[in-house]
């Protein structure tokens, strides 16, 4: 018999909690609660703080590049350019959660933590 949850399952619940609560409230309790597991599942498909917050953060990347892969259909000229392609992209509410995480995540690494 197989294991009953997936690392997927545990990177899906990680991605509700930050995208609900944001990056500061990713703990392993939480992650757990919200898949209705113990922690110490969370903990085996994602041993450490950082794996789950690099794992959340690398999905989240990778979900901005496909978003922003659709505003960008060919070179800009300079950076106002590129803002002009990004911004019907940028202003869509239904990204909102997605960029207020990645500029949580921002101001995170500045503050270096």
């Amino acid at each position: 018999m197989g294991p009953k949850h997936t690392r997927e399952q545990m990177l899906g619940a990680a991605l509700d909690v930050a995208f609900d609560e944001g990056l500061s409230h990713l703990t392993f309790g939480t992650v757990a609660a919200r898949a209705g597991v113990s922690d110490r599942t969370v903990v085996y498909y994602l041993p450490t703080k950082d794996d789950l917050i690099t794992q959340v953060l690398l999905e989240i990347g990778s979900r901005l590049q496909v978003v922003l892969a659709a505003a960008f259909t060919g070179p800009a000229v300079d950076h106002l350019d590129l803002a002009r392609q990004a911004w019907p992209v940028l202003s869509r509410a239904e990204f909102d959660p997605m960029f207020a995480l990645y500029f949580e995540a921002i101001g995170f690494a500045a503050a270096g933590r």
